[in-house]
Protein backbone atom coordinates (compact mmCIF):
# COMPACT_ATOMS: atom_id res chain seq x y z
CA UNK A 1 0.00 0.00 0.00
CA UNK A 2 1.28 3.50 -1.33
CA UNK A 3 0.81 5.03 2.93
CA UNK A 4 3.28 2.30 4.09
CA UNK A 5 5.95 3.21 1.45
CA UNK A 6 8.07 6.49 2.08
CA UNK A 7 8.55 8.34 -1.50
CA UNK A 8 5.18 6.63 -2.68
CA UNK A 9 2.10 8.41 -3.27
CA UNK A 10 -1.43 7.73 -4.41
CA UNK A 11 -3.42 9.99 -6.41
CA UNK A 12 -7.75 9.90 -6.39
CA UNK A 13 -9.40 8.08 -8.72
CA UNK A 14 -11.55 11.38 -9.72
CA UNK A 15 -8.30 13.13 -10.15
CA UNK A 16 -7.15 10.48 -12.64
CA UNK A 17 -9.45 11.94 -15.65
CA UNK A 18 -10.89 15.31 -16.85
CA UNK A 19 -12.28 17.24 -14.89
CA UNK A 20 -15.82 16.60 -13.72
CA UNK A 21 -16.80 20.38 -14.23
CA UNK A 22 -16.02 20.46 -18.04
CA UNK A 23 -17.46 16.82 -18.26
CA UNK A 24 -20.74 17.82 -17.58
CA UNK A 25 -20.73 21.24 -19.28
CA UNK A 26 -20.03 19.57 -22.22
CA UNK A 27 -22.68 17.01 -22.27
CA UNK A 28 -25.24 19.83 -21.15
CA UNK A 29 -24.10 22.07 -24.16
CA UNK A 30 -24.71 19.07 -26.65
CA UNK A 31 -28.12 18.45 -24.87
CA UNK A 32 -29.21 21.95 -25.54
CA UNK A 33 -28.45 21.75 -29.29
CA UNK A 34 -29.67 18.76 -29.51
CA UNK A 35 -33.05 20.76 -28.10
CA UNK A 36 -32.84 23.99 -29.97
CA UNK A 37 -32.12 20.83 -33.43
CA UNK A 38 -35.07 19.11 -32.82
CA UNK A 39 -37.58 22.14 -31.90
CA UNK A 40 -36.33 24.33 -34.26
CA UNK A 41 -35.81 27.08 -32.26
CA UNK A 42 -33.02 30.03 -31.96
Amino acid sequence: MALNCIGLGRISVYAQRKDYHDVVKSALKRLAQWFVRRLGMR
